[in-house]
């Protein structure tokens, strides 16, 4: 008989398998969708161990987001803040932001709960690292779209940065409908790249091709 030993190692793997199996809990059954005790059923490990790790529901909720966040905005920001030409930069920030959308589906999701309770007062504190990065990834794009129409206004500017995500995140979410015409050669995110690549150029008069 093999006994595990409780230390940093296993403790940080239950940790990371918790996080992972509530994220796809969460997901299908949103933020407040599940309990606890259904969280350690499907990590298959004791309540107890689940309440070593995250003593509260909302240390999950929390930890949960945060990852979401990691997995996500943690690789945008770097893509418009990184070097080039703002054309290679805005690129380059559409291309992770496809393969991000597509990639990290239930982390998306869980976003997407996050955003749409930002306005319940019990879970501001929940929030707030999914607001801070919310407010770097759009300064950043923000950024980059002033350095190719500095002639924006503020409030032009606040539009088009809610536009790019907007025309990114629309495009992703027809992807079945894309790879029914992407054929077999041609990946589905380098189609939806191409399709927002196309309207992005419209939108801000300047060619980002490559």
């Amino acid at each position: 008989m093999v006994v595990e030993l409780d230390t940093p190692r296993t403790r940080a793997g239950d940790h990371e398998r918790i996080v992972t199996e509530a994220t796809r809990l969460f997901a299908a059954r949103g933020l407040f969708g599940a309990s606890l005790r259904e969280v350690a059923r499907q990590c298959r490990v004791p309540l107890s161990t689940l309440n070593t790790h995250f003593p509260k529901k909302r240390d999950l909720q929390a930890a949960v987001i945060d990852s979401a966040i990691n997995a996500i905005a943690g690789r945008i920001v770097p893509a418009l803040s990184g070097g080039g030409t703002p054309e290679q930069r805005l690129r380059r920030y559409i291309e992770v932001t496809v393969q991000q959308l597509l990639s990290n589906d239930a982390q998306v999701r869980v976003l997407e709960d996050a955003y749409k309770s930002l306005e319940r007062a019990d879970v501001a504190e929940l929030t707030k690292g999914f607001v801070t990065n919310q407010r770097l990834v759009r300064a950043a794009q923000a950024e980059v779209i002033k350095s190719l129409n500095p002639n924006l206004s503020v409030i032009s500017l606040e539009r088009m940065v809610d536009v790019t995500f907007s025309i990114i995140y629309g495009l992703v979410t027809l992807h079945p409908v894309h790879e029914r015409f992407a054929g077999a050669d041609v990946p589905v995110a380098d189609v939806i790249v191409e399709e927002a690549t196309f309207l992005f150029s419209r939108i801000l008069g300047v060619s980002l091709t490559e």
